[in-house]
């Protein structure tokens, strides 16, 4: 590795001079516009909402690896739309197209200089029963932060969670009204006899992780002064179930924990919606072994590419 590898040098949590919008000479690669959207289109099923990449946003390092020189950068804090308000999503077909809204909002920012460009992320829509289609981010090398991110890092295993009698992973075959693409309102028409499985959880981080001073868990759960907890969107679905409800919705950092939000409940003979509004939090791969010129009176590693 070169002695001026940014792998080598910068420690987790260090800030690094990364500008989404340097080099970038196709500035609308820049702006994303989440429509509202329907069941067969993609959407966040509330309203159009932009975001518009800029150079004030901080980012520390997330990860790094000294054998390959793979450092993936994270935004220092959530990050809110051009208004200054959180990403808002609804219903079921925000349900149905959520990890796609927050991966494609957060590829605004993987164009800077020093970005790992050839990345491909992939991401699934539509109803887990009916059939998942997969798409893919091609050209950035930026992503949304998903609840994996977190578990691998926390070492949560998902498996282990339990919730009274029910357990992660459990089955549950019941008459449902669900969220669909082949409705233009992304909702079934009728109830449906089908099998689901939990796929929803929650726990604590300080649980899993006994050092809430550490570098990382701050970097996840705390914002700058380490005095409030963090909130925001997690590109990651999952599915709660009893034998008398459905609930499909999204993984969210929130309270110093992993926690999960229904932006859709199937009970009482219909599927009812819900809103929820976070921020979003991109996560930028470098190219392997980008180089340093200096770490800057303030601390901050200058990208010498």
């Amino acid at each position: 590795m070169p002695e001026n590898a940014l792998a080598k040098k910068a420690q987790i949590g260090d800030y690094v001079a990364y500008d989404p919008t340097k080099g970038v000479t196709d500035t609308s690669k820049l702006t994303y516009t989440s429509p509202i959207g329907s069941g067969s289109s993609h959407g966040n099923g509330h309203s159009e909402q932009t975001f518009t990449a800029n150079n004030t946003i901080q980012w520390r390092v997330l990860s790094k690896d000294e054998i390959t020189g793979e450092v993936l950068l994270i935004s220092a804090e959530p990050i809110g739309n051009d208004a200054g308000e959180t990403f808002s999503m609804k219903g079921a077909i925000g349900y149905l197209y959520a990890q796609q809204e927050l991966n494609e909002i957060c590829k605004i920012y993987g164009y800077g200089t020093g970005s790992d460009t050839t990345k491909t992320f992939t991401y699934e829509t539509g109803d887990t029963v009916e059939g998942l289609d997969r798409g893919t981010i091609t050209g950035s090398g930026a992503r949304s932060i998903c609840v994996e991110d977190i578990d691998k890092i926390t070492k949560y295993n998902p498996k282990t969670f339990t919730s009274g009698s029910r357990k992660y992973g459990d089955s549950y075959t019941h008459s449902i009204f669900y969220p669909t693409k082949t409705m233009k309102n992304g909702k079934s028409t009728e109830e449906k006899e089908r099998t689901d499985r939990w796929t929803a959880y929650y726990y604590v981080a300080s649980e899993q992780m006994a050092d809430t001073t550490n570098v990382i868990y701050q970097i996840l759960f705390k914002d700058k002064v380490n005095v409030n907890n963090l909130i925001y969107w997690l590109a990651s679905r999952g599915v709660g179930l009893d034998s008398a409800a459905a609930l499909f919705g999204m993984f969210r950092v929130n309270e110093g924990g992993v926690a999960y939000n229904s932006l859709c409940r199937s009970q009482f003979g219909e599927l009812h919606e819900n809103i929820h509004s976070l921020s979003i939090r991109p996560i930028v791969y470098l190219k392997r072994n980008t180089q340093i010129s200096v770490q800057d009176e303030s601390g901050v590693w200058q990208i010498s590419e």
